[in-house]
């Protein structure tokens, strides 16, 4: 995760590249202290090393494609699970509590997915009508996701990063450049409505404008409403 501190101006590259940002801080600062599941050994958890080993190494980046964040998404919403039930009290994961988190994750793994080496995006879609596809992001990082249970061990996006708009101010008037999460269209077979899925999976943006005689040369369809 950069810091803001690090720079003395930013420029327009440097705001996007940090509104952007899908890595976790060095340090979690949770409600509850999970850091135990990055410095459990091996021997403590028999048949997980794997997993503890993934975890351990991972960059801390939530892309479609890491080991490491499937495994911390995992275990995120089982430990607020936990805390809702019966870990209702407790501020750090103890050794016995990472245990059993690592062997949660496991047996969740092999249920749902028949291996434990996914990605996070094998674990999180962005779903709407028929249409699924991997879903980066976390709870917590900059560029956010929450999602919640969806199907065969699966969770679909639910809250975070959904509408965006970028305005620069310039001399010649703003400039906008926006996504949506899904389209523009909230009407079930309509194309407009899940073709800028894989726009916003990818953080990329598309020009737009509030000037008239731009909508009108770029309108697929006038009409007059009633």
């Amino acid at each position: 995760m950069e810091l803001i501190s690090q720079y003395d101006k930013l420029n327009y590259e440097d705001f996007k590249r940090i509104k952007f940002d899908r890595e976790l801080p060095r340090h979690l600062d949770y409600s509850i202290d999970g850091e135990g599941l990055f410095t459990l050994d091996e021997k403590d958890a028999p048949g997980c090393d794997s997993l503890i080993n993934t975890l351990k190494s991972w960059d801390r980046k939530s892309s479609a494609d890491s080991k490491g964040a499937a495994l911390f998404a995992i275990a995120y919403y089982y430990v607020v699970d936990r805390s809702q039930k019966d870990w209702t009290n407790i501020q750090k994961l103890d050794k016995q509590q990472c245990v059993e988190a690592y062997q949660f994750m496991k047996d969740y793994l092999i249920k749902n997915f028949g291996r434990t080496d996914i990605t996070l995006g094998d674990y999180q879609r962005l779903v709407r009508g028929d249409k699924a596809i991997p879903l980066p992001g976390l709870p917590d990082v900059i560029a956010s996701m929450e999602s919640e249970p969806w199907k065969n061990g699966q969770v679909r996006g639910r809250q975070g990063d959904s509408y965006i708009e970028l305005v620069r101010f310039t001399k010649d008037g703003p400039t906008i450049e926006s996504i949506n999460c899904y389209g523009a269209s909230n009407k079930p077979g309509n194309k407009h409505y899940e073709d800028q899925m894989e726009l916003f999976v990818a953080q990329k943006t598309k020009p737009m404008s509030l000037k008239k005689e731009d909508v009108y040369k770029n309108a697929e369809k006038i009409y007059h409403p009633g």
